[in-house]
């Protein structure tokens, strides 16, 4: 059992046409309170996406505290299930990302077992009140990732407040400079 005021990273993205994409990530303790905010940019068709972004996250205050990082549904249009195992190889806390696919296979509460194994990454269907949300997440069994899930989100909101934030910046960022 977790406690409800555990450290979560949200992380969205924003890309400027034709240059940098803005990635902005929001840490919650749970889904209350804002705890911090940490930005980097990745530059277009370089490979080092992973490693940058997890550089950030290593070099953040609250980085030793960190339960879980996720990742707003716009990472996976991207990002391979490769890469979200070797961001959450590089941070160590496992790595949720929420997926948008419509596909059929997403039917049960486990999905995608067998290929779990290969790649290391799982796929849920998570029940929610409003709707189910389809995630994929590293070293995360299905209970502990609904539990998380949970406590980072409001009553209101199948997405994660730290998740809901972190997109909300990134997207009115596009037009700050980041050094």
């Amino acid at each position: 059992m977790l406690k409800k005021e555990i450290r979560i990273l949200g992380i969205g993205k924003s890309k400027k046409p034709g240059k940098q994409t803005i990635v902005i990530g929001a840490i919650f303790r749970g889904n209350r309170w804002l705890d911090g905010i940490i930005k980097c940019a990745l530059q277009p068709r370089k490979t080092d996406s992973v490693r940058t972004l997890a550089q950030a996250i290593t070099n953040c205050r609250q980085y030793t505290q960190l339960r879980a990082a996720i990742l707003s549904r716009e990472w996976l249009s991207v990002w391979t299930s490769h890469d979200l195992l070797a961001l959450s190889k590089k941070i160590e806390p496992p790595v949720i990302a929420i997926d948008t696919s419509t596909s059929s296979r997403m039917t049960g509460k486990k999905i995608g077992r067998e290929r779990a194994h290969r790649t290391g990454v799982s796929r849920y269907l998570v029940n929610d009140q409003h709707r189910p949300l389809r995630v994929l997440a590293t070293k995360l069994n299905y209970a502990e990732t609904v539990e998380i899930l949970s406590i980072a989100s409001t009553g209101n909101n199948a997405i994660p407040e730290a998740v809901r934030v972190a997109q909300l910046i990134a997207d009115r960022a596009s037009n700050l400079r980041i050094d």
